[in-house]
């Protein structure tokens, strides 16, 4: 009775029916007192989680000084599990202080938070788990880690903003390992690939902090800062995943945001004269689909970071991690072979301009001296099709038509093989799960060609993290050897998306050949031949074309005369 209540209570929390639910979990802590009297060993771990339970949905509904109690007798009864039996309990004490910490900065007990969130960070990095498990302990006291990044900001300690920066970009970094050293290693590769290619390299860390901050850090080779801002403005540029449909009301919005950065951060980010400024970014799910191209530096058309720096979003950002970022090379082989897959049917919401858009795509290949080894579309374009082309391992892997989410989990649409046992729908999906599964079926590397992946289609550039590890489709990719993913976290017309495919070959779209140039070059065709016109519907959808993974890698064709 008291699980099916507990369970009840979590059904009614996530209806927002409050009410209900603390009537639920209260009734199941009564009857779990009870049968903790009697068996305390069995029933005490219970008992402590719907505490825990109790405690958040009382600290949602602003009753905060019941939830602390609520919150203090969960943590008595895990530390004395965790004394007992510490690799199963301190993660839930850990948990507890994680909660307690959010609670007691909302009433404004800083100093007791900050001593709660250090003890939930220091015990799920001192926890004897495999690095390979370590995020999902981490997942579960993000608000820890965001609180302390914010008080290292406030308190101007680079070193220790940078150490939590890190363990909250990758999944396997504990920030108690992190240190001056690491970063002056961070600092000194950028130095030494600055100074080979002639450019230098910037990375923008954005992080969602405590509260409602977004702390922003610029590091390159001779400087580290952050910055503790009111998010609140920004989001606004950005809500719910959606880009406010006013467009004027947007360009000006994003000429305050870039007025509201410290001078510094304006001259680390605005386009240089002689264009030899890399600007890359590492976000979490929020800024990493944050519009950052759209934000205007200047009064001029032309006048958007988006159009002068590709911005590519990166990972994690220490030194280990920065060389399969931002190191040139060549896609694939150097063959220029492609494979397309475009799912439109009858069946799906008409893609009216897909067929135009891939047969350009295949032209404007063909011309470059490509090969395109596979090209199926409509019905041909089905799950299995999707398995043969990427195991075909061409430099380019091309797709263009519909994406969705499906359980926080980002999908292409497809046309189900009806000769597959058990083919109940025509509709089929392939999302990371499936490209882990294709991956595990082969003997060597999925994509030892390292190819670029374009996913022309709605919503799938978007990213997921849990513990500072990505767990989206792009970083699935990316971790299977590509080099580099295209793709927006937004819905996107087909009009734009015919436009897209057809400029990202376009030998005169970039005077290089790296994807940088080329995403530039991409975006500065469609903002002032296609979206130019500020009342338009498409105005800005150019700053949603987002690069993942290495910027610096070049397109896998001859250069064309013009080209580098």
């Amino acid at each position: 009775v008291a699980m099916t209540l507990n369970n009840l209570g979590f059904v009614l929390l996530d209806l927002r029916d409050f009410s209900s639910a603390r009537t639920a979990l209260e009734e199941a802590l009564e009857f779990e007192r009870q049968l903790a009297a009697e068996q305390p060993v069995v029933y005490r771990p219970n008992m402590a989680m719907t505490l825990n339970n109790l405690g958040k949905l009382l600290y949602i509904m602003h009753d905060f000084s019941v939830a602390r109690t609520i919150f203090e007798e969960a943590l008595d009864i895990y530390r004395q599990l965790a004394e007992e039996q510490p690799n199963v309990y301190l993660q839930n004490v850990s948990m507890i202080q994680n909660n307690l910490g959010m609670l007691l900065r909302d009433v404004g007990n800083f100093q007791a938070a900050r001593t709660a969130c250090e003890e939930a960070v220091e015990l799920v990095e001192i926890m004897l788990c495999p690095d390979i498990l370590l995020h999902l302990a981490k997942s579960n006291i993000s608000g820890a880690y965001g609180f302390l990044l914010a008080e290292a900001v406030a308190a101007g300690s680079i070193e220790m903003a940078y150490a939590f920066s890190v363990a909250m970009r990758d999944g396997q970094a504990r920030s108690g390992a992190i240190g001056l050293s690491e970063l002056q290693a961070t600092q000194a590769w950028l130095k030494h690939q600055s100074e080979q290619d002639g450019i230098s390299y910037r990375i923008l860390v954005a992080n969602s902090a405590s509260g409602d901050q977004l702390v922003l850090g610029i590091i390159d080779q001779t400087d580290c800062r952050f910055i503790s801002l009111q998010s609140e403005a920004w989001v606004t540029l950005f809500p719910s995943d959606k880009i406010i449909e006013n467009h004027q009301t947007r360009r000006q919005l994003a000429r305050e945001l870039w007025q509201s950065l410290p001078d510094a951060f304006q001259a680390a980010l605005a386009p240089a004269q002689d264009n030899k400024q890399f600007v890359a970014i590492s976000g979490d799910s929020v800024w990493s689909a944050f519009p950052w191209e759209l934000l205007r530096f200047g009064e001029g058309v032309e006048d958007y970071l988006g159009l002068h720096h590709a911005l590519p979003r990166l990972g994690a950002i220490q030194e280990k991690d920065l060389l399969s970022q931002l190191s040139l090379s060549e896609l694939g082989q150097g063959s220029g072979q492609i494979t397309i897959l475009a799912p439109f049917d009858t069946r799906f919401p008409p893609l009216t301009r897909v067929i135009d858009e891939i047969e350009s795509v295949k032209q404007a290949v063909e011309a470059r001296g490509g090969i395109v080894v596979s090209y199926a579309k409509g019905s041909e374009a089905s799950d299995l099709e999707i398995e043969r082309q990427l195991s075909l391992q061409s430099d380019i892997f091309y797709y263009s038509g519909h994406g969705t989410i499906v359980h926080e989990e980002e999908l292409l649409v497809l046309h189900r093989d009806m000769s597959a046992q058990n083919a109940l729908t025509s509709v089929a999906y392939f999302g990371k799960e499936h490209l882990i599964r294709l991956a595990k079926q082969r003997d060597d590397q999925m994509f030892p060609q390292h190819p670029i992946i374009v996913l022309n289609s709605c919503v799938i550039g978007r990213t997921r993290q849990a513990g500072g590890a990505r767990e989206d489709l792009i970083s699935t990719f990316l971790a299977l050897g590509a080099s580099a993913v295209i793709a927006t976290a937004l819905p996107i017309d087909d009009v734009v998306g015919k436009a897209l495919g057809e400029a990202l070959f376009d030998p005169k779209i970039a005077q290089t050949r790296d994807l940088a140039s080329v995403v530039v070059g991409t975006r500065r065709r469609l903002a002032m031949e296609l979206c130019a016109d500020v009342d338009s519907s498409s105005w800005g959808a150019w700053g949603m074309i987002h690069l993942h993974g290495n910027a610096r890698a070049t397109l896998p064709f001859n250069p064309t005369p013009g080209e580098q």
